[in-house]
């Protein structure tokens, strides 16, 4: 009796198993190698691999309700697949080579991340292409480059545009509240901390570098939150009514005063600023507090 508990528990363990390794995301594309829809374009690891459908011969892709695959799945045992859309198409791989624009892609992200870790780039014509033209040109949409996935495309002399899908695996250093930031508050190690995250999805480009006495946030930053260049601007060095040191090279001469700022002003800012005697000047700030007439 013992021994038949303990197989059922067995049997149930490993259906249990088999049912969180064969469930996942059904994405929206899928390349295949020929006009086969196998089994294994949503499951790699599978071990017996099955034909689910196939792309018409005479065409070279197939657009397949996500709820018909759905469907299809259940019917060969398996359970637990969620479609991200609607829709799914299979097109069978081209046999183009995308080195060129891969290459350009990782130019593109290195240019717009600092010291960016790419792990691979894959690149998928939306159509199948038999080549590529002889000379072309790439480009990519606007802000496409803030996300690890999208669209590229390349035009041919005669102008011509054909479109590519592409996904980036990357891992990029970001800068993360520390704790709760308020607005105007300066940025520096204290409320910030460096992390370095995969690559997905930003509302703008990650703060690079932050260092003292440079940034302060333009809005509430909540923590946790990744700090992008939507959510900082310059520090103002100087604040409006405080007193300031005055910098002035008159006749090969150095001299300094203290005035009151009217203005805040950050570094390299011209602001006005009024001295003892009531007068006003125009002067460029330099540092905290202090600030040049030239």
């Amino acid at each position: 009796m013992l021994k038949l508990q303990m197989l059922i528990k067995l049997i149930l363990l490993t259906y249990l198993s088999l049912t969180s390794l064969f469930s996942g995301i059904i994405e929206t594309n899928y390349y295949t190698k020929n006009h086969d829809i196998n089994l294994s374009l949503l499951i790699p690891s599978i071990s017996k691999d099955i034909k689910l459908a196939q792309i018409d011969l005479s065409k070279y892709s197939k657009k397949m309700k996500s709820k018909e695959l759905v469907n299809l799945l259940f019917h060969h045992g398996f359970k637990g697949f969620i479609p991200k859309g609607k829709y799914v198409t299979f097109t069978k791989k081209s046999p183009v080579k995308m080195l060129v624009i891969k290459e350009w892609l990782k130019k593109l992200y290195k240019k717009k991340y600092k010291g960016i870790d790419i792990h691979s780039i894959f690149v998928n014509p939306r159509g199948y292409l038999e080549e590529l033209p002889k000379e072309y040109t790439v480009g990519i949409q606007s802000k496409s480059h803030l996300k690890n996935s999208g669209v590229v495309y390349i035009k041919s002399k005669s102008h011509r545009q054909i479109f590519f899908n592409y996904t980036i695996k990357a891992k990029v250093t970001v800068y993360t509240a520390r704790k709760k930031i308020i607005m105007n508050e300066e940025l520096f190690n204290g409320n910030c901390v460096k992390n370095s995250i995969m690559l997905d999805t930003f509302k703008a480009l990650p703060v690079k570098d932050i260092q003292k006495a440079q940034l302060q946030s333009k809005h509430n930053i909540r923590k946790d939150a990744v700090i992008t260049l939507r959510d900082v601007t310059g520090l103002d060095l100087v604040k409006r009514g405080s007193k300031v040191t005055v910098s002035l090279n008159h006749s090969n001469m150095d001299i300094s005063f203290i005035a009151e700022a009217n203005q805040n002003g950050r570094y390299g800012e011209s602001i006005y600023i009024t001295s003892t005697n009531g007068k006003k000047n125009k002067a460029v700030v330099t540092g905290r507090n202090k600030v040049e007439i030239k």
